[in-house]
């Protein structure tokens, strides 16, 4: 018999045509062809191996080039920045560092978005490793639920006083109590901290911040990640992580008339905001951390896309008196898994140090006195 479709010569007997592969007669077999079976397999394999391709193609360019175009192996000044996990949890999970403050030598707290009535202490050896099991101090005055989601903290340093000073996200999307989230603390004799938590901080900083109704999300998308103190300007630097509509990121300024006065709206200050003109990628930036350089009236700003789940964090070099004139920093990178939101500079055993935590649970130690860019 011959095949009913290319009309070769078949065996009675058998269930398809070994030339094009067509059904002879009963039920189609389950199976495909064999050419059909290559041809699957190849187009799989083509698949795969254009994503792998372009995964170790992104890896290259990461690893080979800094954010600035500039190559990264032959250059001695540039580091890439890793993480070392903390290994400490607490009852909600582990350690998600948001920000941190220097403390004293060899010691920083770290301030954990997830606990609302304690800082961390973080040692170290003079070396730059962790020297023993984070060190949990409470902040009388807070408790748990009062003021939720700690993002950004700074110290001030003024008329002979110090003052310890942490801000929630102000995030309102996700239901945590956010709307008293401007908090002073102060450190007794004793060494104890106090917090005061300012009522109706967030609804004050909308109604007097009217750039807050342009960003991309309109005022409910704000959210606060950055706290710095200026003390040129004495004003305290609020970073925003919510893009404005042109994709920049947002610093308001907010002065405290009096820092030795009552805890309240009525004793702040807003002054004009500015949106920092960090390279356009096409995505929204935010601002995840800011820290004032020790010796020099420089602000440095991580900078990541807004959405938090994609792009690698920049640096950038800020002068808060130049408006939003900013400069990356190419000589730091930071590898894609980490996520960098705490930046404290302090000392190491009486060296000078720059200590950055990360969200997901880890520390990092950069000596200044190895990278120019950070020299005083």
């Amino acid at each position: 018999m011959n095949c009913p479709k290319c009309h070769q010569p078949v065996d009675a007997a058998q269930k398809y045509c070994a030339a094009c592969g067509a059904a002879l007669g009963g039920p189609k077999p389950w199976y495909r062809r064999p050419k059909a079976v290559v041809l699957a397999g190849q187009l799989t394999a083509s698949v795969l191996s254009g994503a792998v391709g372009a995964m170790i193609a992104l890896l290259l360019a990461f690893y080979v080039f800094t954010p600035g175009g500039r190559p990264l192996f032959g250059n001695s000044n540039v580091v890439v920045v890793t993480a070392a996990p903390f290994e400490e949890r607490t009852a909600l999970g582990r350690i998600n560092a948001s920000s941190l403050l220097p403390y004293k030598d060899s010691t920083f707290l770290i301030v954990d978005d997830l606990t609302d009535d304690a800082f961390y202490e973080l040692q170290f050896f003079a070396d730059g490793r962790k020297a023993q099991p984070l060190l949990r101090h409470s902040v009388a005055g807070l408790a748990p639920g009062m003021v939720e989601d700690f993002e950004g903290s700074t110290i001030v340093d003024v008329d002979g006083n110090r003052y310890m000073v942490a801000v929630s996200s102000l995030e309102k999307v996700e239901g945590e109590n956010t709307e008293d989230g401007l908090v002073r603390i102060a450190v007794g004799e004793d060494g104890r901290f106090t917090g005061e938590a300012m009522s109706g901080f967030r609804a004050w900083l909308i109604a007097n911040n009217p750039s807050l109704g342009e960003l991309a999300g309109g005022a409910d998308a704000l959210d606060v990640q950055g706290l710095a103190w200026d003390p040129n300007l004495k004003v305290l630097l609020v970073g925003i992580r919510s893009a404005t509509k042109d994709r920049k990121p947002l610093v308001l300024f907010v002065r405290v008339k009096d820092w030795s006065g009552p805890w309240t709206v009525d004793n702040l200050e807003a002054l004009e905001p500015v949106s920092l003109a960090v390279a356009d990628s096409g995505k929204p930036k935010g601002i995840y951390s800011l820290v004032l350089h020790p010796t020099r009236q420089v602000v440095y700003a991580v900078v990541r896309d807004s959405d938090g789940r994609s792009g690698s964090a920049e640096l950038y070099e800020w002068y808060p008196t130049a408006g939003g004139t900013v400069k990356l920093v190419p000589d730091i990178v930071f590898h894609p898994a980490m996520r960098p939101e705490g930046l404290a500079f302090g000392t190491i055993g009486g060296r000078s140090a720059l200590v950055i935590v990360d969200d997901n649970g880890g520390y990092a130690v950069l000596w200044t006195d190895e990278l120019p860019v950070l020299a005083g």
